[in-house]
């Protein structure tokens, strides 16, 4: 099975009853809640958070799929705190398994090698 495959039936099982579509909507909704600018752009890039002058922007691939997308909120969401923001357990439980997968990645990147 493709890693991107895979990566889409981990997402719906996180999110049970939730179509990807609405998923993407949540986590939009979400980033709107916490002032973050969303833009979907074309181009040579892999996306992410950044600042412009002073506010928060996340880029997203335009052509990505709608699992990469979600995969992309979700990561850069868990930078957030979000202790005093309501989110649906479900969300909360994607956003922050994609968290600790992103740490995981970063984290065997910069390990010393033996």
């Amino acid at each position: 099975m493709g890693r991107g495959k895979a990566q889409a039936q981990r997402i719906t099982k996180i999110t049970l009853d939730m179509s990807e579509e609405e998923v993407l909507l949540a986590l939009e909704t979400l980033a709107k809640a916490l002032e973050i600018e969303i833009r979907y752009e074309k181009g040579d890039f892999l996306g992410g958070l950044c600042r412009v002058e002073g506010q928060n922007l996340l880029l997203v691939q335009k052509n990505e799929t709608c699992s990469r997308k979600i995969q992309l909120l979700a990561r850069e969401l868990g930078t957030f705190n979000l202790d005093n923001v309501y989110v649906l357990p479900a969300l909360r439980e994607l956003i922050e398994s994609e968290s600790a997968t992103a740490a995981e990645r970063i984290k065997k990147r910069i390990s010393p090698r033996h």
